[in-house]
C-alpha cells in the first residue's frame, strides 16, 4: 500500500508540476489540447450513442454549446475555426448557427504593457522613438491580434497599431495538429470527407500571421478596388515608420473613424444611408474581385466591412483586415465564372462540364450549396413550398441526407480548387449580411452578371443579349401570364428551361438591380 501511495503522490506531483509549467511557460498548450480531446469524445458519445431523430434538436444544442465553450476558452486559432463554421449555416443545424454566432464578438485582450513590450521588441526601439503617444488600452481585439491607437512621431498621424498576441506563434503548431486529429476522427466516425483540404486551410490561416503579407495584400487591393469603385470603396493606407525594423507581427494603418458595421441596420439608417445601395456595392466588390481580378478578401465579417458617409453625403465601404486572401489562378477564375453563368441561365450541360473538371458528381447539389437555396437545372424542379413547417425529425432526416451527399459529392478531391473553399466562405458572409437586412438585394443576379463580365468578350455579349431578351420576357410573363405559360409548354425543352431558370433568379429578391 505504501508503494502505491508513493506512486500516486509522485503522479499527482508530476501532473501538478506539468500543469504549472503549461500555465506559466507554455501558454496553456497542454490544457487547451486536453480540453479539445474531451470535447471531441463528448461529441462522439452524443452522436454515436445518444442521438436519435426524435431528440436531435436537444443533442445539437448540447454539443454546439460544448464546442463553443471549448473554442472560447482555447481562443487563438480555435476561434478562427469556429468562425469558419459560422458561415456554414446551410449545412449545420440551426442550433449550431445560433450558438456559434457569439464567436464573432470581441476576443479577450492582453494587458497594455505586455503588448507595448511586443511593439518595442519588433520595431527595434522604445515607443518614444516612433510614437508621440500610444494608448495602452486596446481599441479592438480579435483571435490573433489586438489593435491600439497611437500618434506617429515623425508626421503626427493618427494610426491603428495591429499587434499579434504573444501566445499565437507558440500555440499555432499544436492547434493545427489538434485540428488534424479532430478532422480525422470526424471523417472516420461519420464518413464525411474532411482531411482533403486540411493542408491548404492551414496554409491560408498561417498567412494571416504574416503582417508583411497583409500589408502587401492591402496595397494591392487598394489599387484594384479604388480604381474600379472610385469614392465608394476605401482601403486604409499602410503606414511605414522611419528607422523601424520590418516585422511580421506589427502593422500600422491609418486610423478610420465615424463608421458603423455593415450589419448595423440602425446605425446605417441613422446616417441616412441607403441599405439597398450599400449591400449592392458590397456584393459588387466581391463579384469584381472573384470574377475579374482574382484577388479575393476572404474574411468579410461585420467588423471588417465598415460603412461611413463621405463629405458628398454618399456611402463608402471601408475594407479592413487584409490577412486572409486567395489569389485565383486564371483557369479557376474562368471556370468559376462559367459555373455561375451556367447557374443563372440554367445551362445544365455547361454546369456539369465545369463540375466534372472539379471532380464533383452532383452539379445541382453543389449549385444549391453555392446559392444557399434549392437549385435544379431541369425545368420546374426547384419549386419549394415555403409554407410547410418542418418538424425536428424532418430536419434531422434532411441533415442526414446532406451528410450522405457530402460523403459522395467529391469524386476526386485532388481536382477541386482549394481556393473556392475560402471564396465560398466570403460569399456566405455576404449572404448573411444581406439576410440580416431582409435579403433586400439579389446577390445571385449581381454575381451572375459579374461572372459573365469575367468571361471572354464573346461570352459576355451572348450573356447580356440573352439577359435583355429575357427581361422583355419577364414583362411578358407579368402582363400576360397565360401567354408565358403557353410558351414554356410549347417551346423546345432546352429553351423553356432557360426561361424558367431565369424566372427563378428574378424571384430570388424583390429588388432587381436595374443597372445590370
Amino acid at each position: 500500500m505504501k508503494r502505491w501511495g508513493k506512486r500516486a503522490a509522485a503522479a499527482i506531483g508530476i501532473g501538478y508540476g506539468a500543469y504549472q509549467i503549461d500555465q506559466l511557460c507554455c501558454y496553456e498548450v497542454g490544457t487547451r489540447s486536453l480540453r479539445t480531446v474531451y470535447t471531441g469524445v463528448y461529441l462522439l458519445y452524443q452522436y454515436k450513442v445518444v442521438w436519435t431523430p426524435e431528440n436531435s434538436g436537444e443533442v445539437h444544442e448540447r454539443v454546439a454549446q460544448r464546442i463553443v465553450e471549448c473554442l472560447k476558452k482555447n481562443e487563438g486559432m480555435y476561434v478562427k475555426f469556429g468562425q469558419q463554421l459560422t458561415t456554414m449555416g446551410h449545412v449545420l443545424p440551426p442550433e449550431y448557427v445560433e450558438a456559434f454566432s457569439v464567436l464573432c464578438s470581441d476576443a479577450s485582450t492582453y494587458p497594455g504593457d505586455v503588448m507595448m513590450a511586443v511593439v518595442e521588441k519588433q520595431l527595434g526601439g522604445p515607443l518614444s522613438e516612433f510614437f508621440e503617444s500610444f494608448d495602452p488600452e486596446p481599441i479592438a481585439s480579435a483571435s490573433i491580434a489586438q489593435v491600439h491607437q497611437a500618434v506617429t512621431k515623425h508626421d503626427k498621424k493618427l494610426v491603428a497599431v495591429k499587434i499579434q498576441k504573444p501566445n499565437v506563434a507558440y500555440q499555432v503548431g499544436i492547434d493545427f495538429a489538434m485540428l488534424y486529429c479532430v478532422l480525422f476522427v470526424v471523417e472516420t466516425a461519420f464518413s464525411i470527407p474532411m482531411l482533403w483540404a486540411h493542408k491548404y486551410t492551414v496554409s491560408r490561416y498561417c498567412s494571416e500571421l504574416d503582417f508583411l503579407l497583409e500589408a502587401e495584400n492591402s496595397k494591392k487591393s487598394k489599387k484594384l478596388l479604388e480604381s474600379r469603385f472610385k469614392n465608394t470603396v476605401y482601403v486604409p493606407e499602410v503606414i511605414e515608420l522611419k528607422n523601424a525594423k520590418k516585422t511580421s507581427k506589427v502593422l500600422l494603418t491609418e486610423w478610420i473613424s465615424d463608421t458603423v458595421t455593415i450589419s448595423d441596420k440602425e446605425g446605417l439608417l441613422a446616417m441616412n444611408l441607403d441599405l439597398n445601395e450599400i449591400l449592392k456595392l458590397a456584393v459588387g466588390i466581391y463579384a469584381y474581385s472573384i470574377f475579374q481580378t482574382g484577388h479575393v478578401h476572404c474574411d468579410p465579417h461585420p467588423g471588417n466591412l465598415l460603412v461611413r458617409k463621405t463629405s458628398q453625403h454618399q456611402h463608402q465601404i471601408v475594407l479592413l483586415d487584409h490577412g486572409l486572401y486567395v489569389d485565383l489562378p486564371d483557369d479557376t477564375r474562368q471556370q468559376y465564372a462559367r459555373f455561375w453563368r451556367s447557374m443563372i441561365l440554367a445551362d445544365g450541360k455547361s454546369l456539369k462540364e465545369v463540375c466534372d473538371i472539379w471532380g464533383i458528381t452532383d452539379a445541382d447539389f453543389f449549385a444549391s450549396m453555392t446559392q444557399m437555396r434549392p437549385y435544379k437545372s431541369s425545368k420546374g424542379s426547384s419549386q419549394v413550398d415555403k409554407s410547410v413547417k418542418l418538424s425536428s425529425e424532418d430536419m434531422a432526416k434532411i441533415h442526414l441526407k446532406i451528410k450522405e451527399k457530402l460523403s459522395s459529392i467529391l469524386r476526386d478531391t485532388a481536382a477541386f480548387p482549394r481556393e473556392l473553399l475560402f471564396v465560398g466562405r466570403a460569399l456566405n458572409y455576404l449572404r448573411s449580411h444581406n439576410w440580416c437586412h431582409g435579403s433586400i438585394v439579389n446577390r445571385v443576379k449581381i454575381l451572375g452578371v459579374s461572372a459573365a463580365d469575367g468571361l471572354s468578350t464573346k461570352n459576355w455579349v451572348r450573356f447580356h443579349a440573352t439577359l435583355q431578351c429575357l427581361r422583355v420576357l419577364e414583362v411578358l410573363s407579368t402582363t400576360f401570364p397565360r401567354t408565358w405559360n403557353f410558351l414554356l409548354w410549347a417551346l423546345p425543352s432546352n429553351i423553356s428551361q432557360v426561361f424558367d431558370g431565369f424566372g427563378r433568379v428574378l424571384e430570388a429578391s424583390p429588388e432587381i438591380p436595374k443597372e445590370f
